[in-house]
């Protein structure tokens, strides 16, 4: 390379840089400028709703603080470090989104926002909390979690909250607290949180053990530990009698404790992608349940309790190592979605034709070698996926299926584009899968 190529592309670079530059602060003042805009609006129409979210904000304009009349503001997705002093002077205001910013704080200021209902300050580089957060006596719901920008995480990931501070059991009126660590962690819960009687949901994510104050909050309806670093599951959580949602997906919990089955109003458990591997034959005490998820597991076998479901509308057993497809499969009745892809079963037991109420059923990834006519009885099938099966055709009855809406099939299966599928009077989408 001469001199003078050498030369040319210094100065290309400088040109890229410059222009690089001059493009992101050009866009950074036209950002600027619809704030003010939006500001300017929200004045003059006396608005009480303020969304500023996604304009790359650094910090607020300080003609911002004069809209004391706020009730919703919105400043998620910007690049904002400080939350100024005056924001407590937003005292109307009920909804604060600050999500995917830079604060590393809150203002003490914050605790005078006596109507705040709801506050989310996930994806931030929170450290601590402030005490005057106890302070907000309509607090309804709190949403936190560490970044999860990769390029970032390994630089953040033990600067995130490690506790909740000691006033968070004044919160008296909280109802919901979402709290994701983004990676396993140790968390502190103060103990005086066992007196928040009105919390009915908790989610909480990468959590080396679950907090005792739970066990004391009869109100919960919804507790999930999704991805928490556990393995098994506290007796005190058996005593919560009113809980129809738990959530144990990512755990590795290998087993449900005897007790669970006191838990009778229960609608909803997720187990997929955990450890389980046996199901406790009490499913029958669960009378209410109407979605179970077991898929991406290590159960090979299902108890004949599950068949006493009678209220069960939706039911994931994909990626599980089933072979057989029991017969009490068919005592599903109300059953409106089925998910069985990818268990190696080489038939469907004929008493699936009692799932009169069936909506969705996913038979992907499996060794059929046919569609059985008496399928096709399902009448109320909208969705059907025989992607990547070994069937040659599709039965003659599918016209049956008056209300098929979706059809997947594989072509490597059914070299012969099945022409019947048009006739289907419903169908909306088809795929005639190539792979």
């Amino acid at each position: 390379m001469n001199k003078g190529e050498v030369v040319s592309k210094s100065i290309n670079y400088r040109k890229w840089f410059v222009d690089d530059n001059f493009i992101e602060a050009k866009k950074h003042e036209n950002n600027k400028k619809k704030a003010l805009r939006l500001i300017k609006e929200c004045k003059k129409h006396n608005s009480t709703k303020l969304n500023l979210s996604g304009l790359d904000l650094t910090e607020l304009p300080e003609e911002m603080s004069r809209l004391t009349k706020l009730e919703e503001l919105n400043l998620s997705s910007n690049k904002l470090m400080r939350l100024p002093d005056w924001i407590g002077n937003f005292t109307e205001l009920t909804v604060l989104d600050l999500y995917q910013n830079n604060f590393t704080k809150l203002p003490n200021s914050i605790g005078k926002l006596k109507n705040l209902k709801k506050i989310n300050i996930c994806d931030n580089l929170f450290k601590t909390l402030p005490n005057s957060i106890g302070n907000l006596g309509s607090l309804e719901e709190f949403k936190y979690s560490e970044r999860f920008n990769h390029n970032f995480y390994e630089k953040t990931k033990n600067t995130g909250l490690i506790k909740l501070p000691e006033s968070f059991g004044k919160l008296t009126s909280l109802q919901l607290i979402n709290i994701n660590k983004g990676h396993d962690s140790d968390f502190y819960f103060p103990e005086s949180m066992k007196n928040l009687n009105q919390l009915k949901s908790i989610w909480l994510r990468h959590l080396k053990e679950i907090p005792k104050f739970i066990g004391e909050l009869k109100n919960l309806t919804t507790l999930d530990f999704a991805s928490c670093k556990i393995n098994y599951l506290p007796g005190f959580i058996c005593n919560l009698k009113n809980l129809k949602e738990l959530g144990l997906s990512r755990t590795k919990i290998k087993k449900l404790p005897k007790r669970l089955k006191k838990i009778k109003n229960l609608e909803t458990l997720y187990l997929n992608d955990s450890s389980i591997v046996n199901l406790p034959d009490f499913f029958d005490n669960f009378t209410n349940l109407k979605n179970l998820y077991l898929c991406n597991t290590r159960i090979r076998e299902l108890p004949e309790s599950i068949g006493e479901l009678s209220n069960l509308e939706c039911l994931h057993l994909g990626n599980i190592e089933l072979d057989i497809l029991p017969d009490f499969i068919g005592n599903l009745v109300n059953l409106k979605e089925l998910y069985i892809n990818n268990i190696g079963i080489k038939k469907i037991p004929k008493s699936i034709i009692n799932l009169k109420n069936l909506k969705t059923l996913d038979l992907r990834n499996n060794d059929l070698v046919h569609i059985p006519e008496f399928l096709c009885n399902l009448t109320n099938l909208e969705r059907l996926d025989l992607t990547n099966t070994k069937i040659k055709s599709l039965p003659k009855g599918i016209l049956k299926l008056v209300n098929l809406k979706h059809l997947q099939i594989s072509k490597k299966d059914i070299p012969v584009y099945p022409e019947i599928v048009e006739k289907l009077p419903k169908i909306e989408w088809f795929n005639y899968d190539k792979l």
